[in-house]
């Protein structure tokens, strides 16, 4: 339990630079923002760290350590869903032929580019 004398300070953000909040959500955060303000917590917004370069060079190359392989495998038995049918035909390129590829996909979609350019461990 909280026994400081001095008031809590919470940290929020709405908008992640990549994803929109929806409104239903945003209402939520402002609301729960004025309710803890109003029992004398300090409420601050932050900006959140860059979450591409987050995802690209910490989480992706953690999880996909084994060079997408427990990824692939798993998908090449089921039906690819055409949303991502470009993307799981370019996993199974080398990493020198994707990072290729991944320049021409830069002008159609930054984020996309920069996950196909990932190099595992």
């Amino acid at each position: 339990m909280y026994e400081s004398t001095k008031p809590l300070c919470v940290g929020f953000f709405i908008d992640d630079g990549y994803t929109k909040c929806v409104p239903s959500v945003r209402r939520a955060l402002l609301e729960a923002k004025a309710l803890l303000e109003s029992i004398g917590y300090k409420v601050v917004p932050f900006e959140p760290p860059d979450l591409l370069d987050m995802l690209v060079n910490l989480y992706l190359p953690a999880v996909l350590g084994d060079h997408y392989f427990k990824l692939l495998r798993t998908l090449c038995v089921d039906r690819v869903d055409s949303c991502v049918r470009r993307t799981y035909l370019l996993l199974h390129l080398p990493h020198p032929i994707r990072w290729l590829w991944s320049w021409w996909f830069y002008m159609q979609n930054p984020v996309n580019s920069s996950l196909l350019a990932v190099k595992c461990p």
